[in-house]
């Protein structure tokens, strides 16, 4: 039965950058993948956290209340739109609230200040915070599901090329900090050290 409201956690990324997984990376003794749940836990039926095979079993050894699944075999292994259609085909819902793994200073509020915009109709609500478009802090209309696939089937793996297919409402947001993604040792020490 599809759902009105489904939460995805991108948590497949390779972290290269930073050296060890930035899922497990911590903010006040917590690990930055819960504060991405936690923001978007009490607006969604369910959440399914998408990560790689390497991480899987670490997941499942957190014992999480979501559904943890892997990528799409097809499309193992090709970003961030990989992650968003493996979570579309696992629960079908009218729309999906999505979040990386990298951002601890995310908040509810963030998902509460978008999820108005559905009024407007369009396929995708995308904050803009600091001048930068912020696409995988975003509401996805279930629709997409299909887009999405016939980028990854072309190869096509930029999610603003999906943008420029689509209707998509942009929400200009004041509190940049909570939109700040951590990528290397550098910034963990800058923002969290």
């Amino acid at each position: 039965m599809k759902k009105e409201m489904v939460g995805i956690v991108l948590a497949g990324g390779q972290s290269r950058r930073f050296g060890s997984p930035k899922a497990f990376a911590e903010r006040n003794g917590i690990p930055f993948y819960f504060y991405s749940i936690q923001a978007m836990d009490e607006l969604v039926e369910s959440i399914v956290l998408v990560t790689n095979e390497s991480l899987f079993k670490q997941f499942r050894n957190e014992k999480l209340s979501v559904e943890l699944t892997t990528d799409h075999q097809d499309f193992a292994g090709l970003g961030p739109l990989a992650g968003i259609y493996t979570a579309m085909e696992k629960v079908e819902a009218e729309w999906y609230l999505i979040a990386p793994v990298d951002v601890p200073f995310i908040e509810k509020r963030i998902f509460s200040l978008l999820l108005p915009y559905r009024s407007n109709n369009p396929d995708v609500i995308v904050p803009i915070a600091g001048d930068r478009l912020q696409p995988l802090l975003s509401i996805f209309r279930g629709t997409m599901k299909d887009k999405i696939k016939e980028q990854l089937l072309g190869k096509e793996l930029s999610i603003k090329q999906l943008f420029d297919k689509c209707t998509v409402s942009y929400v200009e947001m004041k509190d940049d900090l909570l939109f700040t993604n951590i990528n290397s040792l550098e910034e963990y020490n800058c923002y969290l050290e």
